[in-house]
């Protein structure tokens, strides 16, 4: 199936999506990422100006028309931004908040022998959280490298 551009170009697009990642031959980069956003939007202008069925466009550019609906809904809210590739998965620690590293800190000032598996037991203990002691070692990691010391004083 082929599409004509905006600018008049033609081109082929694959079936779907899971093909095209399978046959993908390039690692994936800033670039890829951003053809995504300008197919998208081609998507939605051949909706919008020209009349094709949401399903015909859908399917064209390798979406579902739930996936359209989606990115119409993110286009009309963000503008051209909501169509680019977000992080997927949790954008920060939910178990780790400030109030346990600060519970975290107040242990280990008192005792700087404890070791992530003992906070970690004391966590589940006191404050009925339960959390793998290899994220305490990370989330002290990270405020050690951000410049915050990990090590009580």
């Amino acid at each position: 199936m082929s599409i004509t551009t905006c600018s008049g170009s033609t081109y082929v697009k694959q079936r779907d999506r899971s093909q095209r990642r399978s046959t993908r031959s390039y690692p994936k980069t800033s670039w890829s990422e951003v053809w995504i956003a300008p197919s998208k939007y081609e998507m939605l202008r051949q909706v919008r100006v020209e009349g094709v069925s949401v399903a015909a466009a859908a399917r064209a550019f390798g979406f579902s028309r739930v996936a359209f609906y989606q990115m119409k809904a993110a286009f009309q809210k963000e503008g051209l931004p909501g169509l680019l590739p977000r992080r997927r998965g949790p954008k920060a620690a939910n178990k780790l908040t400030a109030a346990v590293l600060e519970f975290i800190d107040r242990h280990r000032a008192a005792d700087s022998s404890l070791r992530a598996t003992q906070l970690a037991a004391l966590l589940r203990r006191r404050l009925h959280l339960k959390v793998h002691p290899r994220s305490i070692e990370r989330a002290l990691a990270r405020r050690e490298k951000k410049g915050r010391p990990s090590e009580p004083t």
